[in-house]
């Protein structure tokens, strides 16, 4: 998943489902790409040879450090929660 590429760090390529008006995962991929996160191949534009130069142009590049990422979003938000009705 995209959460592990960031987790570790490799250069990465992705593809973003955009059938159907989708534009979730489109969107997310662009912010990732405009920090160096990622690579983007368009599913429209997914070939052989636009997959090459995705490969081409993410090593190109130095990997980029790995995030440092919180996982437990469900578990803080309960303890911010019980903070706020028992304070």
């Amino acid at each position: 998943t995209v959460l592990e590429l960031l987790a570790t760090g490799p250069r990465a390529i992705v593809v973003p489902f955009a059938a159907a008006s989708e534009t979730e995962q489109t969107l997310r991929a662009e912010i990732l790409a405009a920090r160096g996160h990622l690579t983007i191949v368009a599913e429209a534009h997914l070939s052989g040879a636009g997959l090459a130069a995705a490969i081409e142009a993410a090593m190109a590049h130095p990997a980029p450090p790995p995030l440092t990422l919180k996982t437990d979003g469900a578990a803080e938000t309960a303890r911010q929660l019980l903070r706020r009705v028992h304070p």
